[in-house]
């Protein structure tokens, strides 16, 4: 209930008459005293108790929680693309190759290597030296035979290649041939020289050695070629080509670009004072305002760190898309759906004055006008929740306060 007061204003005007009559200057200040001493109307009321609805409003741009930037892993070029921008794809379905030949032919090649490199052992774990010395003899004269071959048509080959008659993967081919051929030979001598002098212990393990990076190297070999096809990480949808077929592409160069559209994130910044409120798991309503739709979501992740210079918090809101309606990127507002406050100090928010940033309101205390600092919550309809600075019951001036001083008498009104 607002009630009516007269505040009576202790002013006291001093009027200098300096250049006037005695009289004009006595008439001015005896009316300008009667003004400052004249009771000047306020309006009062109790402080009271509300229930506070607590809506927390946060913007944000929608983004794709999965998006994935899908590189050459090898380089080489394109052999073919199979997809374009806004193709939707599934997790495993093959996106784009890289020419394949020259990673092939060195797996054939690792792969050769280890079988030689395994024989070699085999033939050490099993030898008998009177047996198999002249067997070994013509078999490394037949593999250098092979190898002065090879290394005749690897030397025939760049020749040719430097006047343009032939590409670049038969160049590979070719060295990549007498290459085995040399390391084949290396093989065949080394076996002879152990046939003919016994297999040490030593030996034996330098074999098993072999045989190990051998392994590995057809491991990597292997590994290169399954890298030459490139596989979607998970379903969505194709955002970005950068290369087509033909073109080169260098290791770890972008080719296409994946988002998973079906899930978006809102990334807000909530004031300092929610963040009890604000927990995994809370309900948000999502608004699209350029879209006109709305999207229930809810918080996903809350930074425990305070921001110091926004007394803020970042927190991250999932946002339903299986149909695909929304667009990534875009901007939203989401409303946190935090409990009401209860029975809370209710203030009319126009008896609330501010100076120098702290809040005040001004109270009836003993006939006279008192001044005390609040500190204040939410707000709704007209009203401003207190959190410190009053109990309950308190009268409070409401109107007609811009010109009330701590201690002014404050007479009640016959109205």
């Amino acid at each position: 209930m607002l009630r009516r007061f007269l505040l009576a204003a202790g002013l006291l005007v001093l009027a200098v008459a300096t250049g006037c009559g005695e009289g004009e200057a006595g008439a001015g200040a005896s009316s300008t005293k009667e003004a400052a001493l004249a009771a000047k109307p306020v309006t009062a009321t109790q402080v009271s108790r509300m229930d506070f609805e607590r809506i927390v409003q946060a913007t944000g741009s929608l983004e794709p929680r999965d998006e994935a930037s899908m590189r050459a892993l090898v380089a080489g070029p394109i052999d073919r693309v199979m997809v374009d921008i806004g193709d939707r794809v599934r997790k495993g379905q093959v996106l784009f190759r890289t020419r394949p030949v020259e990673f092939e032919l060195a797996l054939q090649s690792a792969e050769a290597s280890l079988n030689t490199a395994t024989a070699t052992l085999n033939d050490l774990l099993a030898w008998q030296r009177s047996e198999e010395v002249e067997v070994l003899k013509a078999e490394l004269g037949r593999t250098r035979a092979e190898y002065d071959r090879l290394d005749e048509d690897r030397e025939r080959a760049v020749s040719i290649f430097e006047k343009g008659a032939i590409s670049e993967s038969q160049l590979r081919a070719a060295e990549t041939a007498a290459k085995s051929a040399e390391a084949a030979v290396e093989v065949a001598e080394e076996r002879l020289r152990m046939a003919e002098s016994g297999p040490t212990v030593e030996a034996i393990e330098v074999a098993r050695s072999r045989v190990g990076e051998a392994e590995a190297a057809v491991a990597r070999a292997r590994q290169t070629v399954e890298d030459t096809t490139v596989e979607a990480p998970f379903d969505g949808v194709v955002t970005a080509r950068r290369l087509k077929s033909g073109d080169f592409a260098n290791r770890g160069e972008e080719v296409v670009k994946v988002t998973g559209l079906t899930s978006l994130e809102a990334e807000t910044r909530v004031p300092e004072r929610f963040a009890q409120q604000v927990t995994m798991g809370l309900a948000v309503r999502v608004v699209v305002e350029s879209l006109g739709l709305e999207r229930a979501g809810k918080v996903v992740a809350v930074n425990e760190a305070i921001d110091p210079a926004t007394r803020s918090f970042l927190v991250k809101v999932a946002v339903d898309n299986a149909d695909l309606s929304l667009k990534a990127g875009v901007f939203s507002v989401c409303e946190f759906e935090i409990p009401p406050i209860k029975d809370g100090l209710a203030i009319p928010a126009l008896a609330v004055q501010s100076v120098e940033g702290r809040r005040y309101v001004w109270t009836e205390q003993n006939g006279r006008a008192h001044r005390v600092a609040v500190e204040l919550g939410e707000s709704t309809d007209g009203f401003i929740q207190v959190v410190s600075g009053l109990t309950g019951g308190e009268t409070i001036f409401v109107e007609g306060i811009g010109a009330l001083v701590e201690g002014d008498e404050i007479v009640k009104s016959g109205s």
